[in-house]
C-alpha cells in the first residue's frame, strides 16, 4: 500500500474532517506537544470550546480517599498540525473537556485528578509508534487514546508484549486480534453503522415500496485498507440477505471525476449506492450524479457526510444522505448527558452549541477510560494503580471486563467488553442529511447487523 493509501485510511477511520470552531484551552492538565518538542504549536495550544461531558460513574460511587495531588496519566494521539488537523483538533477538544469537567466539576476519578498528554503525530503511523513508547515509559501513562487504524495495527503487538491497553474506533484488523490483547476500542466498526443504515433503510424504505424485489447495490469505496474492508463486509451481509451487488469499485484518492463509477451505476441500473469515502469526493460524485441523471440513494458507512461542512459540499442534492451516529449529540436533549452538556455550554461559553460529530468521539473515548479507571482504584487503590505502574495497567485491564451496562449517563449505548469480540456495543442511530445540510436523526438505537464466525477472526479481514 502506498503512503498515501495509508494515510487515506487514517482519514477514514477516524471519521475525518468535520467542522471546526475557534478553539479555546479547556484544560491547563491536558498539555498538547509534539512528539519531537515539548513547545505546543499555535493548534496544539488550543482545544475547542469546552463541554462539561456526561458524569461518569464515579458520580455514583462514594469517593476513595485519595492522597493530595494524585493523578493518574491518559495519552493521546491527535492530528494538531497535520493534514486533518480540523477534525483531530476536535477530537481532542472532546478528550480535553471531559477531563476538564472531571477534575473541576466531580473533583477528579474517586479524588484522583486527570492528567491527559497529547502529542501530535500528525497522521504518521511511525511518529504515532513514537507516541506510544513515550507514553509507556517517560509519561507513565494507563492507557493510549490512537489516532488511527495503522497505527493501531502497529502499535498492537507493542502493547500485548508491554501490557498496556490502547483504543480507537474498532477496526477489524486489531478488534479480533484474540483474547489475549489489550486492545479496547471505543466504538463499534465503521461497518458496523454502515450496515445498520442500510438495513435500516432496505426494512423501513425499500421493503415497503417493493416488497418482492431486492435493491441491487453499488459499492463505491476508496482504494484503500477501509474501504476494501467496507466492500468485504458490504459483500458478506448483503449475500446473507440474498440481495445482489451490482457494483463494486474502488476510487483513488483525490481524483477530480467520478463519471466512470457513476456510469457504471447507470449501466447496471443500481438502486442504491453504499459508500466509504472520503469527504472531499462527496461534493464531485453528487454533481456527477446530477449530471447523468443518476438519482438513487447514497448510504455512507463514514458518518462524516452528517458534518455541516461536508454537506454543503454535496449542496442539494445531497439532501437525504443516510449514514449513522455512535453517540448522542447535541439535540439529544432527553439524554442527561446532552443535558449536562447544555449546561457547562451556557457556563462557560454561552450561545455556543457543540455540532462537531468528532468532539463527541473524544468526549465518548475519555468516559469510557475513565469508568475502568473508577473500577481499577475501587479494586487495588490509588497505590496499586500508580505505585508500579505495569502492575497498574494489568489492573487497568481487568478493569475494562468488569465494565458492563455503563452508559456515560445517557451518552451510548450499554458498554460491555469480550474478550473475543471486543467492540464496546452494537448498536447505533439512523440519521441522515436534512434540507440546508442540518442533521436530521431517524430512529433511536437499533442492533448493527450479526457477522458470522469466521467474520470474528483478523485473518478473515485480511484475505
Amino acid at each position: 500500500m502506498t503512503n498515501r493509501s495509508r494515510k487515506v485510511d487514517l482519514v477514514l477511520m477516524v471519521l475525518l474532517l468535520f467542522v471546526a470552531v475557534p478553539l479555546v484551552n479547556a484544560c491547563s492538565s491536558a498539555p498538547a506537544v509534539s512528539p519531537t518538542a515539548a513547545t505546543a504549536t499555535p493548534a496544539a495550544a488550543s482545544a475547542a470550546p469546552a463541554a462539561a461531558s456526561v458524569a461518569p460513574a464515579a458520580a455514583s460511587a462514594k469517593p476513595a480517599t485519595a492522597p493530595a495531588g494524585a493523578e493518574i496519566v491518559i495519552g493521546v494521539a491527535a492530528d494538531l498540525t497535520g493534514p486533518f488537523a480540523m477534525s483531530g483538533i476536535a477530537q481532542n477538544a472532546g478528550q480535553v473537556a471531559y477531563a476538564r469537567y472531571v477534575n473541576e466539576k466531580l473533583g477528579g476519578v474517586n479524588g484522583v485528578k486527570v492528567k491527559l498528554v497529547t502529542v501530535d503525530t500528525s497522521f504518521d503511523t511511525n511518529a504515532e509508534v513514537a507516541a506510544y513508547k513515550r507514553f509507556r515509559d517517560v509519561d507513565k501513562a494507563l492507557w493510549m487514546g490512537n489516532l488511527s487504524a495503522d497505527a493501531a495495527l502497529a502499535i498492537a503487538p507493542l502493547a500485548e508484549e508491554d501490557g498496556m491497553i490502547h483504543s480507537t474506533v474498532s477496526d477489524p484488523l486489531v478488534t479480533f486480534r484474540g483474547p489475549n490483547g489489550w486492545y479496547f476500542p471505543i466504538q463499534p466498526m465503521l461497518q458496523d453503522g454502515g450496515g445498520a443504515a442500510f438495513t435500516w433503510w432496505y426494512q423501513n424504505v425499500w421493503k415497503k415500496a417493493n416488497p418482492d424485489k431486492p435493491p441491487k447495490v453499488a459499492l463505491i469505496n476508496i482504494d484503500a485498507l477501509s474501504g476494501k474492508t467496507n466492500s468485504k463486509y458490504f459483500n458478506a451481509i448483503l449475500k446473507q440477505m440474498n440481495i445482489p451487488v451490482v457494483v463494486d469499485m474502488f476510487t483513488p484518492w483525490g481524483i477530480p471525476d467520478t463519471t466512470n463509477y457513476v456510469t457504471a451505476m447507470k449501466e447496471k441500473q443500481a438502486d442504491v449506492v453504499v459508500s466509504l469515502e472520503a469527504d472531499s469526493i462527496w461534493g464531485i460524485m453528487f454533481k456527477d450524479m446530477k449530471r447523468l441523471g443518476v438519482n438513487i440513494p447514497v448510504i455512507s458507512s463514514l458518518n462524516s457526510v452528517l458534518s455541516s461542512d461536508v454537506a454543503a459540499s454535496m449542496g442539494p442534492a445531497g439532501v437525504g444522505t443516510l449514514s449513522y451516529l455512535f453517540t448522542n449529540t447535541w439535540d439529544d436533549t432527553s439524554s442527561q448527558s446532552i443535558q449536562n452538556l447544555r449546561s457547562a455550554y451556557k457556563e462557560w461559553y454561552p450561545g455556543v452549541e457543540e455540532r462537531r460529530i468528532v468532539f463527541y468521539k473524544g468526549w465518548e473515548e475519555m468516559s469510557i477510560a475513565l469508568e475502568g479507571v473508577r473500577i481499577a482504584l475501587n479494586n487495588v487503590s490509588y497505590d496499586g494503580l500508580t505505585k508500579d505502574i505495569k502492575k497498574g495497567r494489568a489492573a487497568l485491564r481487568d478493569a475494562m471486563y468488569q465494565i458492563n451496562g455503563f452508559t456515560a449517563d445517557g451518552l451510548l449505548p450499554p458498554v460491555k467488553y469480550s474478550k473475543d469480540d471486543r467492540r464496546p456495543y452494537g448498536k447505533v442511530k439512523v440519521a441522515r442529511v436534512g434540507e440546508g445540510g442540518k442533521m436530521e436523526i431517524l430512529s433511536d438505537w437499533v442492533d448493527v447487523p450479526s457477522i458470522t464466525p469466521e467474520m470474528k477472526a483478523a485473518a478473515w479481514w485480511s484475505r
